[in-house]
């Protein structure tokens, strides 16, 4: 039968070691985070902490690219966040000294809470902690920002100037593609290979900064009026807030269930906004995986054409030998069943699902 709806992978074996490599991702962060190289990971950065794993074979030409840019660029990422108290923590702590003792000691635990979660997530590569940074960077970027130009000694130098630029090059590196696939790819086990899906642009532009706004206002707003002894506002922004928050955040996470997954047996699609279940395409019936120039926003009657991408840009299209019934989501709680022998979608990184897919089945696109 074609697709094959699948289950999402969920063997206590394997989220046991997980956990186990969590565990000690954690505990090395802490200690030797600050001052240590790539170099020092040359055995745990297999396992998820510096590159994604590759069970699948590939050319050597692919291995060696991945295993040189991909460690680099998530070494670059920690290292611009670990730096982040040398600077942008300069800044916040400055315009924190004319507050009261007990909102500025809560400021400063929020600030250390939101910072230590994201390293945490960066030296602990998971679709999870994705969605960690999804709200931190960006909340440390706005953060720095508005420290940097409320200073009451109104001195804005080129050191705030220097800790704005930090915190925000920091944040788009941390929430860069190449953090993004390696995220997706360390929930991986057996002979698999996930790659994230491009986020729409309502999602980009919209939903996931106002979700993750939400978040971190609730959860650094309510203790500070608190702290501030304002029981009253304290007490409403929790009764109001953190509903929207525990909501937000709920949004935020379904986004990890967005990827594609490289496997033995052909190409699993799933994607949270759009359909009912993960789908398997046999490799045996699928005649074509490429590049297409078909533009977004195809209209859902278009016959035999499944277009996944919700107007994202860039696109591969996979087609089948015949069409397939699939499993959609139609509208907030409604499915249908589309039947189609080409399906569209926009990965982050099309050239690495060419190229695993290439060197999975040994075909050309």
């Amino acid at each position: 039968m074609l697709p094959i709806a699948v289950d999402r992978p969920a063997g206590s074996a394997a989220r046991a070691a997980r956990s186990e490599a969590d565990a000690r991702g954690v505990a090395v962060v802490l200690i030797v985070a600050a001052w240590s190289g790539p170099s020092v990971f040359p055995t745990i950065g297999f396992v998820g902490y510096g590159r994604p794993s590759h069970p699948i074979e590939a050319s050597n030409a692919v291995k060696s690219w991945i295993a040189k840019l991909w460690p680099a660029k998530l070494w670059l990422a920690r290292g611009a966040w670990i730096a982040l108290p040398v600077t942008a923590g300069t800044t916040v702590d400055r315009a924190l000294r004319s507050w009261d003792a007990a909102p500025r000691v809560v400021a400063l635990a929020v600030v250390c809470v939101t910072w230590t979660a994201g390293a945490i997530a960066l030296f602990t590569p998971r679709p999870r902690s994705f969605t960690v940074l999804r709200i931190v960077a960006p909340a440390a970027a706005l953060a720095t920002a508005i420290a940097g130009f409320s200073a009451t000694d109104n001195d804005f130098g080129i050191l705030d100037a220097f800790s704005i630029a930090h915190a925000l090059a920091a944040a788009i590196v941390v929430l860069g593609a190449e953090v993004a696939t390696i995220c997706a790819d360390g929930a991986s086990y057996g002979n698999e290979q996930r790659l994230p899906l491009r986020l729409p642009p309502q999602f980009r532009v919209v939903v996931v900064p106002t979700a993750a706004l939400v978040v971190i206002g609730v959860g650094g707003g309510v203790p500070l009026l608190v702290a501030d002894e304002r029981w009253l506002a304290g007490a409403g922004a929790a009764v109001i807030g953190l509903p929207g928050a525990w909501f937000a955040a709920r949004s935020l996470a379904a986004l990890e269930r967005r990827f594609v997954v490289l496997v033995p047996a052909g190409i699993v699609v799933a994607d949270a906004l759009t359909l009912v279940d993960p789908v398997l395409f046999p490799r045996e019936h699928v005649v074509r995986l490429a590049a297409t120039e078909r533009p977004p926003g195809l209209p859902d009657a278009t016959p035999g054409v499944l277009d996944l991408r919700l107007g994202a840009p860039g696109a591969l299209e996979l087609v089948t030998d015949e069409p397939a019934p699939i499993p959609c989501r139609d509208g907030r709680n409604g499915t249908k069943t589309v039947h189609a022998d080409h399906v569209i979608w926009s990965p982050v990184k099309t050239a690495v699902v060419l190229d695993g897919w290439r060197a999975a089945h040994r075909v050309h696109s």
